[in-house]
């Protein structure tokens, strides 16, 4: 027999996790779905050493303290349950409600929450030759421990590549950071008083350098005038975004998310929050999919 929800929520990342926290207040029987073993997504995936900044009424934390902080928040029991490792295949709306398809089986629900952020992902690679040969060349970090007092390039011009180059910096003071345009999309205030982080723009990746067929280093070029400069490392960090594998359970896709209306409705009874939700002028930060969840489960009061 197909058990049913009043609501199932697809992603145990942070939104996933807040939206349940809000279906539990508000007394929905609910199901969350999660892919991998575990909850936190790309938080706990990729940056469980980074700090959160933009929460309001929280102090900055890391990301796997904000996990858990959500977590603590729920109390898992026959009207809040979590289902791991369990895969969603396909979504398919009616006028009553949703079928679930999953790996594990199929689900009813009366609405769908699509909280997925980045659902499954690869790192988008340095793009050069051998580079999956060396160890000492990362694209996550769950920890930083071990680069203390090494040579540590950060790749990367976005938040998170910054967020990176200040972490390291604790705990080495040979830290650069390498971007192949002058203009960050990340807020590199976040580093403007650390003095000891070199900044390299606009350079790219030309070639790995080797000593005894060990990663000593890394050739870049400017892409103005060709200058290029050899910056010895011990470790290469790339954070060049991901590549997602593009899963839009059936629904609309649009850019590299789900397609939205203005009720961040997909389809009927299957609502999108969070990174995975795209719209024009869409924000991916934590802050807009908790304003997005706010008008979902408005509209689900009203329903």
């Amino acid at each position: 027999m197909i058990k049913h929800y009043e609501l199932a929520i697809i992603g145990a990342g942070p939104i996933g996790l807040i939206a349940a926290k809000i279906a539990s207040d508000q007394n929905y029987q609910t199901l969350i779905i999660e892919s991998r073993p575990h909850v936190g997504g790309q938080v706990t995936e990729l940056y469980p050493k980074k700090e959160v900044e933009d929460l309001i009424g929280l102090p900055v934390i890391l990301g796997e303290q904000y996990i858990e902080l959500l977590m603590n928040d729920l109390t898992f029991n026959d009207h809040l349950e979590l289902a791991l490792n369990t895969e969603v295949t396909n979504l398919e709306s009616n006028d009553t409600g949703v079928v679930i398809k999953t790996s594990n089986g199929d689900y009813t629900a009366d609405n769908v929450i699509v909280a997925t952020g980045l659902g499954v992902y690869k790192p988008r690679p340095l793009g050069v030759e051998n580079e999956d040969k060396y160890q000492e060349i990362l694209y996550a970090l769950k920890d930083y421990d071990f680069l203390a007092n090494k040579k540590v390039l950060v790749m990367g011009g976005g938040d998170s590549a910054i967020d990176w180059a200040k972490m390291v910096f604790y705990v080495s003071d040979d830290v650069s950071l390498i971007h192949r345009r002058k203009e960050f999309r990340g807020d590199l205030s976040t580093i403007e008083n650390v003095k000891t982080i070199k900044i390299f723009t606009p350079y790219i990746p030309l070639q790995i350098l080797t000593t005894a067929g060990h990663l000593s280093g890394l050739r870049v070029e400017n892409v103005e005038t060709k200058e290029q400069l050899d910056l010895p490392a011990d470790y290469i960090l790339v954070n060049y975004g991901n590549i997602p594998r593009g899963d839009t359970f059936g629904l609309e896709k649009h850019r590299l998310g789900i397609k939205v209306d203005e009720n961040f409705l997909a389809a009927p009874h299957i609502y999108v929050a969070g990174d995975v939700a795209s719209y024009e002028g869409k924000k991916k930060r934590i802050i807009p999919g908790m304003e997005e969840l706010d008008s979902i489960f408005a509209s689900l009061k009203k329903n």
